[in-house]
């Protein structure tokens, strides 16, 4: 199973503009993703309440499982 890149992205409205504010940060999982999210939004909200995280995965691939390379004793006999 191959594990994707995942960005956290932030939004948030800061008080007198009119356009929201976002930020994103990539994580090479999901689980990173969420690990950082319950890390770093709850001090987000407590400045920002009309704000937002959520995780977004991407289609770059951050790992993959690959086949292992036969050890060189089994490569000489034949």
């Amino acid at each position: 199973m191959s594990t994707y890149f995942t960005a956290l992205v932030l939004t948030y409205l800061v008080q007198g503009e009119e356009d929201y504010f976002y930020s994103k940060t990539l994580f090479p999982s999901h689980q990173a993703c969420v690990v950082a999210s319950d890390a770093i939004y709850p001090l987000i909200y407590s400045h920002y309440k009309n704000s937002m995280a959520h995780c977004e995965r991407t289609d770059v691939p951050s790992s993959s499982i690959r086949p292992k390379i036969r050890p060189q004793n089994l490569l000489d006999h034949k």
